[in-house]
């Protein structure tokens, strides 16, 4: 399977994410660092945005920071009525423009077969924007893996556990819904039709049955056992883009972004003083050895140590 489309629909699926507090006896290890050497501390835990039972109760050393902090820090903002309205005016074209105008013929016939297998009418296809498409898609391949509605895989989302544990506190965002309503919207015509090219392939092959190894399904255990090499490793192995069409995903996905919320975490490690921030973010934006926010905060100072059991 194509793993290019994994980190973007986990990217995707925050905005679909839903709150349930499962509880277990054996706590995982997660993916958690520490940043000091500003005015105030941050603790940065690594979010998956799926999940399994298993995962849960986070480990005492990120349950202990989270209830230390006074603020907390989300990627972005899905839940809000504001974001949520942003989100659903962009997933959709105006009345008179089409799916079928904005991507080749052979992909729009892929699109046909996909929602013919999984039981949709083209029509609803026909209104949603590429990126729509792919997260639609993606959400169903995510239910065959699991073998479980993708609703249940969401609900165990790192993110979504985080919020259920948090209470009341303050929270900021390390990205405007905007913004990245904006990075979606900013691909290029041939980068939206081969992702949703791609995601079209997935979703046929999961229907005819085929046997994917290193899936999505894979991603829980390598949380819960804070197996952060392997995870960066499954995700970007065998990505299916061609050179220019990947340099153009990772630039968007990760290089600008990973830039920007470093900026912001920044900011916070020296607005004030005393403070103490929980922030959750993206797991692949913390794990790739030559592009991530932890990288940026290193090159600008200060100091990231791993936090474990």
């Amino acid at each position: 399977m194509s793993k290019l489309t994994r980190p973007f629909c986990a990217l995707l699926c925050a905005f679909l994410a839903f709150l349930w507090l499962p509880a277990q006896a054996q706590e995982s290890v997660g993916i958690c660092y520490q940043v000091s050497g500003g005015a105030n501390e941050i603790t940065i835990l690594g979010s998956i945005h799926i999940g399994d039972e298993a995962m849960y109760p986070m480990g005492s050393h990120i349950t202990d920071a989270l209830e230390r902090a006074d603020i907390l820090a989300y990627e972005c903002d899905t839940t809000s009525a504001e974001a949520q309205l942003l989100s659903l005016r962009a997933i959709t074209y105006p009345i008179g423009e089409t799916l079928e105008d904005h991507l080749t013929p052979e992909t729009f016939d892929l699109v046909e077969s996909a929602a013919e297998a999984l039981g949709y009418p083209i029509s609803m296809f026909n209104g949603m924007r590429p990126y729509s498409v792919v997260s639609l898609l993606s959400l169903e391949t995510i239910s065959a893996q699991w073998g479980a509605d993708a609703s249940n895989a969401l609900a165990y989302g790192v993110e979504n556990q985080v919020r259920a544990l948090a209470g009341d506190k303050p929270v900021v965002y390390l990205e405007t819904t905007q913004e990245q309503l904006d990075m979606l919207a900013g691909f290029s015509d041939e980068l939206q039709d081969e992702l949703v090219r791609q995601s079209c392939l997935e979703v046929l092959l999961v229907k005819e049955g085929a046997d994917f190894e290193n899936t999505v399904a894979d991603w829980p255990r390598l949380w819960r056992e804070g197996d952060a090499e392997s995870f960066a490793a499954s995700v970007w192995e065998d990505e299916g883009l061609d050179g220019e069409l990947m340099a153009e995903y990772y630039d968007a996905v990760l290089t600008q972004r990973n830039l920007r919320m470093a900026q912001r975490l920044c900011q916070w490690l020296e607005d004030g003083e005393g403070h103490s921030y929980f922030v959750v973010v993206g797991l692949l934006h913390l794990v790739l050895e030559e592009d991530s926010v932890l990288k940026h905060l290193e090159d600008s100072g200060y100091t990231v140590t791993r936090v474990v059991p």
